[in-house]
């Protein structure tokens, strides 16, 4: 049996909701963790939100119905 590491995880977490944006019209995107503190972006029609991390892109998903 292959074990999951938190890699993992965080890939699986990012390629769903990145998919999950895509269907619906949004960009989702993020800083690299190397050059500072890792955050995320949601963008739709030019307008962008900083998200501090994939809980709360998963939120505001929500929020907006997607």
């Amino acid at each position: 049996m292959t074990e999951v590491d938190d890699t993992d995880v965080q890939r699986k977490t990012w390629a769903t909701l990145a998919a999950r944006a895509a269907m619906h019209g949004w960009s989702l995107w993020r800083s690299d963790a190397a050059d500072g503190p890792l955050r995320w972006f949601l963008g739709r029609h030019g307008l962008v939100r900083l998200c501090a991390d994939a809980a709360e892109v998963d939120r505001l998903l929500d929020e907006v119905g997607v």
